[in-house]
């Protein structure tokens, strides 16, 4: 799972703010989406890069990408995202890390996840003990109303250490485009039938 866009409200900030979350029954397809575009066409580009990341890719790279989710299986994405005009709690104007587990909590109180356990690896964004934990616990309590009982092991992971992560990137940055811009470029490589994803209520299938 990872964003795109940034935590403020002011006028110099991004208009939305979106997160992205993979869900895929074995993490090494998303291992081979990174492992192959470094060994093939991209390998020359990203040699001595540590970290595939949107905004730092060329259109080439992005579409890449986002074309290999299609050729996964049993993969699918669950999207949310909030309109910074839209927020009307000074709440969540004022508590970046509120805001950003209430945008994320929309996620997992949608989310259908397989079997009794699942994984959730996030981008370590998180620096105080306590701001983990706080999100730990919503996302817990927020993943019961779908998937009643599930055991959820959330791990906060340096972006440069998950492939998967660093797909999830691709992903929030594709739709990011789509709704600060109007800009489909990217969503446009990904074929819903393929790969379904689903937008704060909607299912693209």
């Amino acid at each position: 799972m990872d964003e795109s866009g940034d935590l403020g409200v002011s006028e110099k900030s991004s208009r939305v703010l979106v997160i992205s979350a993979i869900v895929c029954p074995d993490e090494k397809q998303m291992d081979r989406i990174i492992k192959n575009a470094r060994r093939n066409k991209f390998n020359k580009v990203l040699k001595g890069v540590t970290e595939l990341k949107f905004n730092k890719s060329s259109p080439e790279l992005r579409k890449y990408i986002l074309s290999k989710l299609n050729e996964t299986t049993g993969c699918y994405s669950y999207n949310s995202y909030v309109m910074k005009e839209k927020i009307t709690s000074e709440f969540l104007k004022k508590d970046k890390t509120k805001l950003y587990n209430f945008v994320a909590g929309k996620i997992f109180g949608r989310i259908d996840l397989p079997g009794t356990m699942a994984h959730v690896f996030i981008d370590k964004s998180k620096s105080k003990a306590y701001d983990i934990k706080d999100f730990n616990h919503y996302i817990i309590d927020k993943s019961q109303i779908k998937n009643v009982g599930i055991d959820l092991k959330i791990e906060h992971l340096d972006s440069q250490s998950s492939r998967g992560i660093q797909v999830a990137d691709f992903l929030a940055g594709a739709l990011f485009k789509k709704l600060n811009s109007s800009d489909n470029t990217y969503m446009d490589v990904i074929n819903p039938e393929k790969f379904p994803y689903y937008v704060n209520g909607t299912w693209e299938k």
